[in-house]
Formats: structure tokens, sequence, C-alpha cells
């Protein structure tokens, strides 16, 4: 994720997103690797700030899209839910708005040097992530669970 919150002011308004490939043990996790502080070198979802001008929804669909090249609808995406834990972003307050998508298969990923790939689920799970993007992963997991294949 990008930015902070207002020094005293409002959190930073953020989105991140859980893209899985496919089904059962084989499925994949797109991932980015950081290239900066904070965390840097650690796997993290793909992520970014909500412009002044945009909602969640929009802002997730362009980071998504920023991030790997690839175009998703919003009728795609399901809401996982708001993460707003204190010190989850070490640069400051930030509210994350978590989604995910489902692909049947891997999609492929434009070359644009960010670090993003598909990640097999059950090899992620033994890696540290990111920010709290461990427990986003594990809810939007959940929901898939319990809400089937949406």
């Amino acid at each position: 994720m990008t930015g902070q919150g207002v020094p005293g002011g409002e959190p930073q308004r953020t989105v991140d997103i859980v893209a899985i490939a496919g089904t059962g043990p084989e499925r994949d996790m797109l991932l980015i690797r950081r290239q900066a502080s904070p965390y840097e070198g650690l796997l993290a979802l793909p992520g970014g700030r909500v412009h002044a001008d945009e909602n969640p929804v929009d802002a997730v669909v362009r980071v998504f899209g920023d991030a790997t090249g690839i175009v998703i609808g919003r009728n795609q995406l399901r809401e996982v839910g708001q993460f707003d834990a204190v010190g989850r972003d070490p640069r400051g307050p930030s509210i994350t708005t978590a989604y995910k998508v489902r692909f049947p298969d891997r999609v492929k990923l434009a070359g644009n040097g960010n670090g993003a790939a598909w990640h097999r689920v059950l090899s992620v799970m033994c890696e540290p992530l990111a920010f709290d993007h461990a427990d986003i992963s594990s809810h939007a997991e959940f929901a898939w669970t319990r809400a089937g294949s949406r």
C-alpha cells in the first residue's frame, strides 16, 4: 500500500485485493514483492491508496490493473471487509477495504517490473506477508469456503 494518514488527521484510505486462480490445493494467489520500505522484499497483496475522487471499488480496479496489467470489472469483485487495526501500517493510520477476485486459471501478467507473480496458496501460508495481508488473505479464503466459488 502507498501513502500515509495525515499526522493528527484522518487515516489513509487504502484498498487491497486477494486474487485467486484455480481451485483446490492447486490454487494460486497473486502477490507482489515489495520493492520499498516498509517490508521491503516481503510478499504483499496488490494494493494502494484511494484517491480523493474515487470510491474503494474504482480504486481497487485501478490499483489491480496498474500492478498486474489485468483488467477486472467491478462485478468480479467481492468485498472481504475493512481492516483498521492500530499499527497495521507502520507509516501511519490506515483503513483498508479488502476485496477478492477469482479466476478459473492463472491469468498472464504484464511485465511491469513490480514483482507481481502467482504463488501456490499452500506455499504462501508458510511465508510472512507484509502488513496484515496474511489476516486479510485468511478472511478472503474463509469467505470463499463459506460462500462456494463466487
